[in-house]
């Protein structure tokens, strides 16, 4: 389970492939949790009464509303607890069955979160389990999107035909995952533009995959696995993912046949089976928006465009910047051995 409390995280990594090529650490980033849910409230979708047969373990975990956005009447989606042997732990978690092999959506809503300078992240993770081996290509899938102005509010039957509006004007990025065994892509990345049912396999843009049987859902092990967003150029994305904690694949949104003009602003989270009757848990989902530190802004300004300066700033400057964020790097080690804070004050 997680707070909704906001708060302020620290890492050491800054996911920029130009950055990890130009040195050999990486610069401090600084997060901001848009959104976290361990569903401790067993309110799914916060009306303020809780689930048939939830019991709450958390009242302060409320987190956001999570509707079931395709095929509602067949779908279910509980909140249970999965705490046994090889489970997923932590108090209630949900269980999503879609009850058929035709794609069933789980939505949820968060504030908007734009991604407006270089460098700035946004980063999806959660726990998920499958609740048996099933093989199946791309049988599960989740991304991070804009809804298009049609936030999704309440359950519904969306399908085809027709296609309603709430699921066919989102915009955003989606991964596909391979479960049970592994004949192909493990994992492979998606652009998803309007007219496409969100989530879906038609009239969306292949950026890359992973091959890797080990970054997948081959049994019903409970994974952390996380998608990270990063704008690394004007109009260009960075799509990671890890699994346990273990980069598996990274792709650009201008690799392959490319999207000129990717959303730059998320506002809702989708997770749902593909193509089988695929029954999973999910728990612990949590939304981050990362941004780098005033140092390493300049650091970014030195080492994004194949390591040379940006226009105007001398390699001097750049240097200059580099043997600063050196300083501020040590000075940080030894303040955290004495317990002091040393703030940043790079620009």
């Amino acid at each position: 389970m997680f707070s909704t409390t906001t708060t302020k995280l620290f890492s050491g990594g800054l996911l920029l492939s130009a950055l990890a090529l130009s040195m050999s650490w990486a610069p401090a980033t600084q997060a901001d949790i848009v959104f976290s849910d361990g569903f401790g409230d067993g309110d799914l979708n916060n009306d303020g009464a809780s689930d048939s047969g939830a019991v709450v373990d958390d009242v302060a975990d409320v987190g956001v509303p999570f509707y079931r956005a395709r095929g509602a009447s067949t779908t279910a989606a509980t909140l249970v607890t999965d705490n046994g042997v090889g489970g997923i732990g932590s108090g209630l978690a949900l269980k999503f069955e879609p009850n058929t092999s035709a794609s069933r959506i789980l939505s949820a809503g968060f504030d908007d979160t734009t991604l407006a300078n270089i460098g700035e992240s946004i980063v999806l993770s959660f726990d998920v389990r499958l609740d048996a081996t099933v093989t199946s290509n791309a049988g599960l899938r989740f991304g991070l999107h804009n809804n298009g102005g049609t936030a999704i509010g309440a359950d519904f039957d969306g399908n085809n035909p027709p296609r309603p509006n709430a699921l066919v004007d989102d915009t955003g990025v989606f991964v596909q995952l391979d479960t049970g065994t592994i004949s192909g892509n493990a994992v492979d990345f998606r652009y998803e533009p309007t007219g496409d049912v969100i989530l879906g396999g038609i009239g969306n843009t292949f950026l890359g995959a992973s091959t890797d049987a080990a970054s997948t859902l081959t049994d019903t092990t409970a994974k952390n696995i996380s998608l990270t967003v990063t704008l690394v150029d004007i109009d260009v994305l960075e799509l990671t993912y890890a699994a346990d904690g273990t980069e598996f694949a990274t792709v650009r949104t201008d690799s392959g046949s490319g999207v000129a003009s990717p959303t730059l602003t998320f506002n809702q989270f989708a997770i749902g089976n593909a193509s089988s009757d695929l029954d999973f848990f999910i728990d612990n989902v949590q939304v981050e928006f990362v941004v780098p530190e005033p140092g390493a802004l300049g650091l970014m300004a030195c080492g994004v465009k194949a390591i040379h300066q940006a226009p105007g700033q001398s390699r001097t400057d750049c240097k200059r910047v580099r043997d600063e964020q050196h300083a501020l790097g040590r000075s940080k080690r030894v303040a955290r051995q004495r317990g002091e804070v040393i703030q940043a004050t790079l620009t």
